[in-house]
């Protein structure tokens, strides 16, 4: 049930921390942000129940090795823009949809476990959706940040050496079994489930689930993630940001750390073959958050930009116009990678 929770530094602070450290326990979570162990789970409880935060499971950086991450552009006919994004919300291949200014009318984030599905869902599905004039799409070749790695700013180094350390990702993940996909899909639900709700609903062990965990997370399958009600906390203003690169570079990476404000950051095919998704407080720092980006992504030339109205889902969980979670909505892209 929603309330009128008032959202303070030590909320952030918890909300940061799950963000470095989704499974963290709330020992480690406490030493971090300053409280005993059950403080910090009731505070976690009340922002969970009032769907201010969650946390969730989606395909991570290398879901490009094997399955197909695109964006779709829309453009509708005016008074189709809202039903038509409610009809794609409900669409798993669709895991995030969101209302935009400018030349976009809907935004979709694409993830099919095929290239087939792919094609067919672009062909086929977005223009036989009531209202669509025109679809226009961006294949993703590389995620340079994904929205798992964005972080608030609200821990200090002493405060995150105090959490579990997340290990890197590595290449070459083993194929996925059923029971890895009903993982998963539990995962999204709740990142935080613990481990004998997982092993019940997979059928399988503990630690059987722990060493899953792992593996999936390891190399790069699974990205766990803490999330929140953006216009609920500081970050009322979304923007997308896409453009090209220069003809004398090539595609760097993100220097992170000069671009805080970035959420997602792909590069991939089309005209504008480089796009940065940015979580901002004001929309007045657009302009000086878009020279930060293009000093910090070497050779990149904005080339449009546009503010989001609403965001109906946002990787497989549905939000609400206040952007509090209202459910979650499975992913279909996890059998592509069954053996």
């Amino acid at each position: 049930m929603q309330g009128t929770t008032t959202i303070d530094e030590l909320d952030l602070a918890l909300v940061a921390a799950l963000m470095a450290s989704p499974r963290a326990p709330w020992t480690r979570v406490a030493a971090a942000v300053g409280v005993s162990a059950s403080a910090a789970s009731r505070r976690w409880q009340r922002l969970a129940e009032e769907q201010l935060a969650w946390t969730t499971a989606h395909p991570g950086k290398h879901f490009t090795d094997w399955g197909v991450f695109a964006v779709a552009s829309l453009r509708c006919d005016v008074d189709r823009i809202t039903s038509a994004a409610d009809e794609l919300a409900d669409d798993p291949m669709a895991i995030t949809v969101e209302v935009m200014s400018g030349a976009t009318d809907i935004e979709v984030t694409i993830a099919t476990a095929t290239w087939a599905e792919y094609t067919a869902y672009l062909l086929t599905r977005l223009p036989g959706i009531e209202g669509v004039r025109a679809v226009d799409s961006m294949v993703v070749t590389r995620i340079h940040r994904e929205g798992s790695e964005w972080r608030p700013g609200a821990l200090d180094a002493a405060q995150r050496n105090r959490l579990p350390t997340e290990e890197g990702v590595t290449a070459e993940a083993p194929p996925m079994d059923g029971v890895d996909i009903v993982l998963c899909q539990a995962l999204g639900e709740d990142a935080r489930m613990s481990l004998e709700v997982l092993a019940q609903r997979c059928g399988t062990s503990p630690s059987s689930v722990t060493r899953r965990i792992r593996r999936l997370v390891g190399h790069g399958v699974l990205a766990l993630r803490c999330d929140l009600a953006a216009p609920q906390w500081a970050w009322p203003v979304q923007a997308r940001v896409r453009g090209h690169l220069s003809s004398e570079s090539r595609s760097g990476p993100l220097r992170t750390e000069d671009t805080t404000e970035v959420r997602l950051a792909v590069s991939g095919t089309g005209e504008h073959g480089m796009h940065a998704t940015v979580w901002l407080r004001r929309v007045v720092e657009l302009p000086d958050v878009e020279q930060r980006l293009c000093a910090a992504w070497p050779g990149f030339v904005v080339g449009d930009r546009s503010l989001t109205l609403r965001t109906l889902k946002r990787m497989g969980n549905r939000l609400g116009a206040d952007g509090r979670r209202e459910g979650y909505q499975g992913l279909l892209t996890w059998e592509g990678y069954l053996d």
